[in-house]
């Protein structure tokens, strides 16, 4: 089940979304915020600044993996993380992918010991999330 495991990917998740923009079409007018979004209007959903967002996350900057523990996660808006989507059009393999993500990093950190440095990594979005430049880590084999 691996719990820390998984609110550590979690938190990783928020902080990084593979898909810091989600683009979207209104099917019904509808206003947000005061402001009118007209039928068939594209908008656009940005869980890289959702999950950055005060109201819905505590230091929303620092790195907390217990941010997902069971109750905290179930207080919590269930479109404050949404590195999948959500709604009806959220990622099919959503599910899948936790799975086989907490798999792959348990059996790597059963292996090697994984440091980065403190520096912040700089990112840019383009249709996913990247690294600027190389992404440095140090990979030591456990003995």
């Amino acid at each position: 089940r691996l719990p820390y495991l998984t609110r550590v990917l979690k938190e990783t998740m928020r902080l990084y979304p593979a898909a810091p923009l989600l683009g979207r079409r209104a099917v019904a007018a509808t206003e947000i915020d005061g402001h009118v979004v007209p039928a068939g209007a594209d908008i656009l959903i940005a869980p890289w600044v959702t999950h950055r967002h005060p109201a819905h996350w505590d230091n929303p900057d620092l790195f907390d993996p217990d941010r997902f523990t069971p109750d905290r996660e179930n207080a919590r808006h269930r479109y404050a993380w949404l590195p999948f989507g959500g709604g009806p059009r959220a990622c099919i393999g959503r599910h899948f992918s936790m799975l086989e993500s907490v798999l792959a990093l348990a059996v790597l950190l059963r292996e090697y010991d994984v440091e980065a440095p403190a520096t912040r990594m700089p990112v840019t979005a383009a249709v996913t999330l990247q690294a600027v430049g190389e992404a440095r880590v140090m990979v030591r084999a456990r003995a």
